[in-house]
């Protein structure tokens, strides 16, 4: 678990990721191989009318060091078109370069329209045609396979492309699926669309009802919610729409198997409240194999703190799904998925996670969002930073209808486990797991627009998640041999001076149980509660005293299920709940007026 835990946190175990979800084509990393870099072009399929431009992105990923120029190539171009890259070379980096790579189609040209050189190009067939991205360097060669569609015919038209092209699901479960609309020949119009096929007992809403297509494509979502009578079986879905005289349709694969239930989790990973302390939020990984099908699960929280399943019980969140985050003052929640380097955004003003649209955000200026495995949420509601295990913080601006927009990034701590904000909004802070030169926290000033200006280092060894209190004057970071790299299991502490800086206190750190991880701090007490990632896991609970130091409180640790990773406390402060990865269970606690923790009965 251990071993495990620290590939997933530290982002290693991005070298061992075989591709990328969603619309990207890819090029797989060879396992066990010496230095190397993955090819991932997006989208996979791009449909124009001829003589109009399609354009794809390239993305180069340094692999295990890699420092070489790729030089890009495609193949399998139709007759009359072309294509170039910008830049046709690039050095591929931890977090992901990338190139430009435009193909256009030829046109039927004009009366007169003959080159200087007496030829005029050829138009291109209407047709589908497969192209091959490569790119060469240091003796290595990845490709990537994605689709070109011209059509023609002279009146406007649109396509549908619908990804992925499969899902499965258990019974009671949600299936999410991207929809994009592609104009061609200037097609303007508003599509409605509908969905058929659809098994006994599920329903279906397609955000937004109605699309109206554009030459990049403009995206919508489809949700496809499952319940417990539906049949286990596999389904073809058709999602359709006719406008202008036009009709178009695409074709997706749902299966729907048994196993799933209203009580079943799967290795989760952290925890959020909605809030208004209503609804509890479950991040679930869906295994130990980097890459397995996450999903975050949702109940509702009741009067005496039990929870209620809500319908339905999970939706899907990408691989490996990592952590989550809420917006106080706003209705909606943002998640992790740690190997599809993504971040979920949902509505949740219902108390359900509705996807907002598009349903996630990935790449972000120089810094690509890569391996998040923490999430944190500006308390002011405006921003929400990601810890990335590639080494970078990234930044997001949360627009007026909840979804994010990217605002650029900063280095951080080699292998990026944790960050947070302080209460007032003013500062981030990041940890990491690996050595680190000048300090494994790194601290930022939030400026104009939530980017971040590095304002210092601190701190040294294993580093796994850190908190501040709730009057934004100390922070705590949790130091864990989990990883392998350091010794000492203890909760490091610090004093957050007026510039953002750090001091460590005296003693500048705390002994905490046999493998310390997650760490909360309560929302208006002077608490502070750390996770004891062990199979017989507990709680640590302490006093944060006078001068910021923690003291243990009596009893100094509260049980807890197997290998809890995460905990989190109500935003009334009136309940705890940890998140035991290997044990797949939840453990509830009532906080008392003295900051203990009471397990639920």
């Amino acid at each position: 678990m251990r071993r495990w835990l620290a590939v997933l946190a530290a982002g290693a175990a991005a070298a061992l990721l075989a591709g990328c979800g969603g619309n990207d084509a890819y090029s797989p990393t060879v396992v066990g191989g010496g230095a190397s870099f993955d090819l991932a072009v997006s989208p996979a399929t791009r449909t124009v009318a001829p003589g109009q431009p399609a354009t794809y992105s390239v993305t180069l990923t340094a692999v295990k060091g890699f420092a070489s120029q790729v030089a890009l190539s495609v193949t399998g171009l139709p007759s009359g078109a072309t294509a170039h890259f910008a830049p046709a070379a690039a050095t591929p980096t931890s977090g992901g370069v990338t190139s430009t790579l435009t193909v256009t189609a030829g046109d039927v040209p004009r009366s007169g329209a003959v080159a200087r050189s007496g030829r005029v190009r050829a138009a291109t067939p209407d047709g589908s045609y497969p192209l091959t991205v490569r790119g060469t360097g240091g003796g290595v060669t990845r490709e990537a396979a994605v689709t070109l569609v011209v059509q023609s015919g002279g009146a406007p038209s649109f396509s549908i492309g619908v990804s992925p092209a499969a899902r499965t699901v258990a019974q009671g479960e949600q299936a999410i699926y991207s929809v994009t609309l592609t104009a061609i020949n200037g097609f303007s119009s508003a599509v409605p669309l509908q969905v058929s096929g659809l098994p006994s007992g599920a329903t279906a809403v397609v955000s937004p009802a109605s699309v109206v297509p554009t030459v990049a494509g403009a995206a919508g979502t489809l949700t496809v919610s499952t319940a417990s009578s539906t049949p286990v079986a596999a389904f073809t879905l058709t999602i359709g729409g006719s406008a202008a005289g036009v009709s178009q349709m695409a074709q997706v694969a749902l299966t729907v198997t048994s196993g799933g239930g209203p009580s079943l989790l799967n290795t989760p990973s952290a925890l959020a409240f909605s809030p208004d302390g209503k609804r509890l939020y479950v991040t679930n990984q869906g295994g130990l194999g980097f890459g397995s099908p996450g999903f975050t699960a949702q109940y509702a929280v009741n009067a005496d703190g039990s929870l209620t399943p809500l319908t339905p019980f999970s939706v899907p969140t990408g691989g490996s799904t990592s952590s989550i985050a809420t917006l106080a003052g706003k209705t909606t929640a943002y998640v992790t998925s740690a190997s599809d380097n993504l971040v979920y955004q949902f509505d949740i003003a219902t108390g359900a996670l509705t996807p907002l649209s598009p349903p996630n955000v990935s790449s972000i200026t120089e810094y690509r969002v890569t391996t998040p495995n923490w999430i944190a949420a500006d308390p002011l509601g405006r921003y929400v930073y990601t810890a990335n295990g590639g080494n970078g913080v990234s930044a997001f601006a949360v627009g007026a209808d909840g979804t994010l927009d990217s605002v650029g990034g900063m280095f951080a701590p080699a292998h990026t486990n944790g960050v947070a904000v302080r209460p007032d909004g003013q500062f981030v802070y990041a940890v990491g797991s690996q050595a680190n030169p000048g300090g494994a926290i790194r601290a930022y000033r939030i400026e104009a627009g939530g980017s971040l200006t590095s304002v210092g280092t601190a701190g040294s060894g294993a580093l796994i998640r850190n908190a501040i209190d709730s009057t934004g004057s100390y922070l705590y970071a949790t130091e864990s041999p989990a990883f392998g790299i350091g010794t000492v299991s203890a909760v490091q502490q610090y004093r957050i001076n007026i510039d953002g800086t750090l001091t460590a206190l005296s003693p500048a750190s705390v002994a905490a149980g046999d493998s310390v991880y997650g760490i909360i701090a309560h929302p208006a007490a002077p608490y502070v509660y750390v996770t004891n990632a062990v199979a017989s896991g507990t709680i640590l609970q302490y006093r944060v005293s006078a001068n910021g130091t923690l003291t243990p409180l009596s009893p100094a640790s509260v049980a807890a299920g197997n290998t809890p990773v995460a905990i989190a406390v109500s935003p009334d402060g009136r309940w705890a709940y940890a998140a035991n990865q290997l044990g797949n269970t939840i453990t509830g606690y009532r906080v008392n007026a003295n900051g203990t923790l009471t397990p639920l009965g």
